[in-house]
């Protein structure tokens, strides 16, 4: 029977919190989210062993979003007949190696059978979309973690004119951070001249923040969520 709203198939990791979040923005947009969780092999099971420590938290994004693991996290969904699938997760999307990155999309595309994206190519799109080519990047991540991001966009053409960078070792702690605490980092980084302000990370919660950032510095305020659910909703119209 057919649908008349968009299923997609969330690729998530298992830190992940708030994927309530990404339910509720899907429902925003005539669809419906349903999570799988991505293992993180025998990466640390408790968050907080990041902290101190982003090597271990590098590795856990790379067993995450190695071919094989999505591989077989793509093909799982098929048993809910998903019209498309995302991997929610930037930093999983954006850290290893060209190869892996560049074949992200294809292997779970091929393993669903449906239209797939990740978070990373998502932005990607969204900025695209709107012509927005110079950019400054707010990320929560500690540095180890967000500089890579930068590189990442910059590999693809943008222009970051200055990035700063939260400092927070895991989603839980991502989570937590509100407008109060991105409104700083924004004023510490903004440079006239760019055209919007780009926050990665699927652990940080929408809320104000972007209503915020566009009031005080009127330009389009790229968050990871929305932009993943955008693109996967835009990818499953495209497909029929």
């Amino acid at each position: 029977m057919k649908r008349n709203y968009t299923r997609i198939a969330v690729l998530f990791p298992p830190y992940g919190l708030i994927h309530n979040e990404l339910c509720r923005l899907a429902g925003e947009r005539g669809a419906e989210a349903i999570i799988f969780r991505v293992p993180a092999g025998d990466s640390p099971v408790d968050p907080e062993s990041f902290v101190g420590n982003p090597d271990a938290n590098v590795r856990a994004l790379r067993t995450m979003g190695a071919l094989d693991t999505l591989r077989a996290v793509a093909a799982e969904t098929t048993t809910v007949d998903p019209d498309v699938v995302a991997w929610a997760c930037t930093s999983g999307s954006f850290i290893g190696d060209g190869h892996t990155l560049d074949h992200q999309v294809d292997v779970m595309r091929e393993a669903a059978g449906v239209p797939a994206t990740t978070t990373s190519v998502a932005i990607l799109h969204a900025l695209q979309r709107r012509n927005l080519a110079r950019l400054c990047v707010l990320t929560p991540y500690v540095r180890e973690v967000g500089e890579p991001f930068i590189g990442f966009l910059e590999a693809h053409g943008f222009e970051v004119l200055a990035h700063g960078h939260a400092g927070r070792n895991h989603d839980e702690a991502i989570g937590l951070l509100t407008t109060d605490d991105f409104a700083p980092l924004a004023e510490a980084v903004w440079r006239p001249g760019a055209q919007a302000i780009v926050i990665p990370c699927t652990a940080v919660r929408a809320g104000t923040i972007a209503e915020a950032l566009r009031a005080a510095y009127g330009v389009p305020v790229i968050l990871a969520n929305p932009a993943t659910l955008d693109h996967a909703v835009d990818l499953a119209r495209e497909n029929h």
